[in-house]
């Protein structure tokens, strides 16, 4: 089954910008829920930064994914390079099923067609 990431990037970052987003959400920017097998959806949330970002601001993220209920976390940063502290913060959150549960990526991620990893149909 296609998902909505296999249209390529300028369709998935469309996709995001026409979530909605919950008051209980209010932090994050989009809210997505993806099947991976019939009947099986997981919801990934996702939070846009401009510069400036750093360790706290990932380790926020994940505590408003797990505030959500949210299986996956997707961090989007405008900065030139991700830190060792913000890529240390988000392998601190574990797993999901066979990928990380927060995924950082960037702006350079999304102009080289480069997309998130999402678990495998089971």
């Amino acid at each position: 089954m296609p998902s909505v990431l296999s249209a390529g990037p300028h369709r998935w970052w469309t996709a995001w910008k026409r979530t909605s987003v919950s008051a209980a959400t209010a932090a994050l920017t989009g809210v997505l829920g993806i099947p991976i097998r019939k009947g099986r959806f997981i919801d990934i949330v996702s939070q846009v930064k401009g510069g400036g970002t750093g360790p706290g601001d990932v380790q926020a993220f994940n505590g408003a994914r797990q505030q959500a209920g949210a299986d996956l976390g997707m961090f989007t940063c405008f900065e030139d390079r991700v830190t060792h502290g913000m890529r240390d913060a988000a392998a601190s959150a574990g797993r999901f099923m066979d990928v990380p549960t927060v995924q950082l990526y960037t702006i350079e991620d999304y102009f080289e067609g480069r997309k998130p990893s999402i678990p495998s149909a089971a």
